[in-house]
């Protein structure tokens, strides 16, 4: 073929929100265990922001449009009427099971708005009782937050046809009286009633947004929570045994999930997948598969039958740092996909040649460094609202590696960590302690190895040990002096 010039600004990296990427089928990258979350195996789908939980909702949304036998619904608490969703609580339980069969009800309304649409299910008695259930209680059509207030304004009660509750649905007619109970007294029978349908389709749940206006403090929100992933689990296994194909995915920050407190969470976790990228090139969980993804996707749109090994090396110039180009990219994320494509964004708005050079990353390290500050913020926003005055004292100190016990006094003098400590029963070392656990720094332990959270999961803050080091994103930002630069990527390119 002929030769061809590709510049490192011809790349399309796609867009900042994965829900918005109507493109990302092209050069979305299944990782390792992807199809187990199409057989519905994994059905909790766990990472830190930015790790590529929405990605993979709208990779199955995508198929899903795109598949005439499939159909998918989007169930989200963004603006979700929390007051009104307690309402529904069952009295008799007690903590989460009190939601459970709230969550079973509303999203078996959700599978029974999927099922009407399937063309391909025969006119039946059982399906005629589905559209009846929708008409008699929600005849605006099903969604979420519509369903709660309905449902608040009839007390919990709807209107089921005698023969639902009953099971004998050939005895069904159209003139059936209906009879008006609670919705959880209803929730067994339309499991059953759903389980008669014959149909080859499947039917995909998207739940997403579970970390709007979550607060760690929030008791009520950590039991609705708590009481979706049952409900999922339960919804999956009531269908699985059916004709009915349906795969309940949720997507849930890991910081919630970890923090989440329940005898029953153990019991979940073989239907968990978490979220694990690597900077490890040779890894099946290799961040910089994200990257080539997308630059094979631009090539192959005007070259459709060009092929190399190394994507990378036709748009960088990797040779030019030690190590190479790309480990260096890496060391300012936090070996996220987010993190790495909003860094080649902005080098894709400033390189200055068909290349990427460490002289165009580092033009452009201030910029992103204010972006990664922003993505922390509104991750810590829930958890410590002190978060501005942590970072503050960083700042003010003014060094990438100091004592633990410098940084604990400083934040001893701060306002707004005092008034965050008395409020939430904290010390200033709590607050170090939260701010390792995001990797906003990391320690150093005896033998000087540097250790990150985002690195080393399973690692937790020592106490013994005497410095902290902060993460190179932010550093920019927090106006740290570039005499550390060479520290830190001394010691990353030795522990990479």
């Amino acid at each position: 073929m002929k030769q061809f010039t590709l510049s490192f600004s011809d790349i399309e990296w796609g867009e900042d929100e994965a829900k918005n990427d109507e493109s990302l089928g092209q050069y979305f990258v299944e990782f390792p265990g992807y199809d187990e979350i199409l057989k519905g195996k994994k059905r909790y789908i766990i990472g830190r922001k930015g790790t590529g939980k929405s990605a993979i909702l709208q990779k199955l949304r995508l198929d899903s449009a795109s598949d005439p036998t499939s159909f998918y619904a989007d169930i989200s608490l963004r603006d979700f009427p929390l007051s009104d969703f307690k309402s529904l609580g069952d009295r008799s339980q007690q903590d989460k099971s009190k939601y459970v069969s709230a969550w079973k009800f509303l999203l078996l309304m959700e599978i029974a708005s999927l099922l009407i649409q399937d063309n391909s299910i025969e006119d039946s008695k059982e399906l005629g009782m589905i559209n009846r259930l929708i008409q008699d209680n929600f005849p605006d059509g099903i969604s979420m937050a519509e369903t709660i207030r309905k449902l608040k304004q009839s007390e919990n009660k709807i209107n089921v046809v005698a023969s639902v509750l009953s099971g004998e649905y050939s005895k069904a007619s159209e003139t059936e009286v209906t009879a008006q109970i609670h919705y959880n007294k209803a929730v067994k029978s339309l499991e059953s009633l759903f389980s008669t349908i014959h149909t080859d389709s499947t039917f995909v749940l998207l739940i997403d947004e579970l970390d709007e206006g979550y607060q760690a403090k929030n008791t009520n929100i950590r039991l609705v929570i708590l009481s979706l992933l049952r409900a999922v689990d339960e919804i999956y296994n009531s269908f699985k045994k059916s004709d009915i194909k349906c795969i309940p995915v949720l997507a849930l920050r890991s910081d919630i999930f970890d923090s989440l407190e329940d005898n029953d969470l153990n019991k979940l976790d073989d239907f968990v997948l978490r979220l694990n990228w690597t900077t490890n090139e040779k890894s099946r969980w290799s961040l910089k598969q994200i990257a080539e993804k997308r630059i094979e996707a631009t090539v192959k749109a005007e070259h459709p039958s060009f092929e190399t090994a190394d994507y990378w090396s036709l748009v960088a110039e990797n040779d030019s740092v030690p190590k190479g180009l790309w480990q260096y990219l890496c060391v300012l994320t936090f070996s996220r996909p987010r993190d790495i494509i909003k860094l080649l964004k902005y080098c894709s708005n400033g390189v200055k040649g068909n290349k990427l050079t460490l002289s165009d990353v580092q033009a452009v390290e201030e910029e992103y460094s204010g972006w990664f500050y922003r993505e922390f913020r509104d991750e810590a926003q829930s958890f410590l609202s002190c978060w501005k005055g942590a970072l503050n004292c960083i700042s003010e100190i003014a060094r990438g590696k100091e004592r633990v016990t410098v940084l604990v006094k400083r934040f001893e003098t701060n306002a707004e960590i005092k008034k965050w400590c008395k409020e939430n029963g904290k010390t200033p070392l709590d607050v170090v302690k939260i701010l390792f656990d995001y990797s906003v720094i990391g320690c150093i332990n005896e033998e000087g190895r540097w250790i990150f959270k985002y690195k080393d999961d399973y690692f937790e803050f020592m106490q013994s040990y005497p410095y902290y080091c902060v993460h190179y994103g932010f550093c920019r930002k927090l106006r740290i002096p570039k005499s550390y630069d060479t520290t830190i990527i001394e010691v990353y390119r030795s522990y990479n």
